[in-house]
C-alpha cells in the first residue's frame, strides 16, 4: 500500500482579491490550501504545516522583500517546498530568475497556467 504526501499549497499576495482568486482556482486540487496577504503571515503558515506547493507575488508592498527572495529563502528553510512560482503583474523581464523560483506567471494566470507551472492535476 502505498501513501500519497499530501498536497499543501499557499498564495501570497498583498491584494486580497487576487488571495480570493487563487484560492477559488486552485484549492480543489490540494487537500489544504492558505492563504497569506504579507511575509510574516506566510512564514507563520510555512512554520506550521508541511507546505509542498507556494504561489508568490513579486510585489508584495515596499515594506516586504520581493517575491524573488522569499521563494530563496523559504525553500531553504522548509525544504519539503516542491514547487513555488512567483505570480506577478511585473513585466517577467524585471524579474530575477533564481534557481529556487520553478516558474514566472503574469496577473492573472489562467488555472491552466497555474496548474501547468505547479505540477498539479
Amino acid at each position: 500500500m502505498t501513501t500519497q504526501t499530501p498536497r499543501i499549497g499557499l498564495a501570497v499576495d498583498d491584494h486580497e482579491r487576487v488571495i480570493e482568486l487563487l484560492s477559488r482556482r486552485l484549492e480543489e486540487f490540494f487537500d489544504q490550501f492558505y492563504c497569506a496577504t504579507n511575509p510574516a503571515d506566510a512564514e507563520a503558515i510555512l512554520a506550521a504545516h508541511p507546505v509542498t506547493h507556494l504561489v508568490c507575488d513579486f510585489d508584495l508592498g515596499g515594506e516586504h522583500p520581493v517575491g524573488t527572495y522569499l521563494v530563496q529563502k523559504w525553500r531553504s528553510q522548509y525544504p519539503g517546498i516542491e514547487r513555488a512560482i512567483i505570480h506577478s503583474g511585473a513585466q517577467r523581464s524585471m524579474i530575477p530568475t533564481i534557481p529556487e523560483v520553478d516558474d514566472i506567471l503574469s496577473k492573472p494566470a489562467s488555472i491552466f497556467a497555474l496548474k501547468t507551472a505547479l505540477h498539479i492535476k
